[in-house]
């Protein structure tokens, strides 16, 4: 705890950081209309907001953005006593910065050269995540008139190689980015999967540099039954920014986890297919319990399920990790992370040969594959990895699959 003698020291140390002006839409919007939901491009998007008395900026943005319930934020990267620190400055309603604390988190030292992030603190499952909304300075640099797009590629760096988005003690906070997506329907639909609470819908220009954000007051009080409908885009734990580079190619990649890699800890925070085979039908049991073929993707979190469809292996759907402990077995498997083995990994330094590997998979076995014992949830209606198959249980075929959901249609 900061005494308010330190805390003065410390704000006569801060940079002069001028926050957005941030025009707030007080048309409350409950998740969300048809016309909105079923908008698929920015001038059908446009018209339905008109219609529905709600008042963007012309053109339309570029990407839209979920900002969760909670409290703003400064995160401040710098040294303090000599160590390598990061500090939290709340910011109260007025604009001013009214509480500063220390806290403990995973970075690289040299986001201690000066790093500012602007964002909110909220909570889930007892974890504390900081959701960057803006990066103001990076090691020292003033890059608060760069452009969205700028800054989100500059996130995606960070993220990457500079910090983990783990907490190992109930004092860490896990940094990352809200839910983004160039569509504002698709993110509409998508922050009905988000276990935390959403404030706003924000819009941003991908090449300005805006000084006024737009937020539409976001109320999922009369959220309709979107359960009834598949998705492609899996529940979210924490936001991040491993698929940004996805947003050119695709124009619509919603970002969702981030890539798990390692380097160094502050220590003073411790914080498509081909192949062919023949399988016998499995059962469906009283517990909903599939095997899928799972493949791990670059990104942390996120397998892909296959089954075998007229014997050719074939992508079905994203699996659904749930938790922690389910995290934690996923990346035993599949990934060479050595905190999951052993806390004390926290406190050391990668090798330089580690640390200098910039390739993206590097921490990932994209060869392995296992054919994994899948339970279905019924409220996110998607397949979730428990355990290893036996060498008896065999991948399901789509035709078992499709029939046995046949079956229980009225459970689905």
């Amino acid at each position: 705890m900061l005494s308010e003698f330190e805390q003065t020291n410390l704000l006569k140390d801060f940079p002069n950081v001028e926050l957005s002006y941030e025009n707030i839409i007080h048309k409350t919007l409950h998740n969300p209309s048809t016309t909105l939901r079923m908008s698929t491009d920015y001038n059908q998007e446009t018209s339905a907001c008109k219609q529905a008395n709600i008042s963007l900026h012309n053109p339309p943005t570029d990407f839209v953005l979920a900002i969760p319930e909670g409290t703003k934020y400064f995160a401040w990267f710098t040294t303090y006593k000599a160590q390598n620190v990061c500090i939290l400055l709340e910011i109260s309603e007025n604009k001013k910065i009214c509480n500063i604390q220390m806290v403990s988190t995973c970075f690289h030292n040299q986001l201690s050269y000066g790093t500012i992030f602007y964002g909110t603190l909220f909570k889930h499952n007892n974890t504390s995540f900081f959701c960057a909304e803006d990066i103001f300075y990076y090691k020292g640099k003033d890059i608060s008139r760069n452009t969205f797009v700028s800054k989100l590629e500059l996130f995606r760096h960070i993220f990457s190689t500079e910090i983990k988005q783990l907490a190992y003690t109930p004092n860490n906070i896990v940094f990352g980015l809200p839910l983004i997506n160039s569509s504002y329907s698709e993110l509409i639909t998508a922050v009905d999967l988000l276990p935390y609470q959403i404030k706003y819908i924000q819009f941003k220009y991908a090449q300005r540099s805006c000084a006024t954000i737009t937020n539409m007051k976001y109320n999922c009080s009369s959220v309709t039954d979107y359960n009834k409908h598949e998705y492609k885009t899996p529940p979210t734990k924490t936001p991040s920014a491993n698929s940004i580079a996805l947003h050119r190619k695709q124009g619509v990649q919603s970002l969702t986890y981030g890539s798990q890699h390692t380097y160094q800890n502050n220590r003073n925070n411790p914080s498509s297919y081909t192949t062919k085979q023949t399988y016998s039908t499995p059962k469906l049991d009283s517990k909903r319990e599939i095997v899928f073929k799972v493949k791990a993707d670059i990104q942390n979190d996120i397998y892909n399920l296959h089954l075998f469809d007229n014997n050719v292996e074939s992508f079905h759907e994203v699996a659904y990790i749930t938790d922690y402990k389910t995290s934690v077995m996923m990346n035993k498997l599949f990934r060479n992370i050595k905190e999951n083995q052993n806390l004390d990994a926290l406190e050391e330094s990668d090798d330089e040969e580690e640390f200098q590997n910039e390739e993206i998979d590097k921490f990932v076995h994209l060869d392995r594959e296992f054919n994994m014992v899948c339970t279905y949830n019924f409220k996110y209606r998607k397949w979730m990895p428990i355990r290893v198959a036996s060498k008896t249980e065999q991948v399901v075929t789509k035709n078992d699959l499709n029939q046995l959901l046949r079956s229980e249609k009225n459970k689905y």
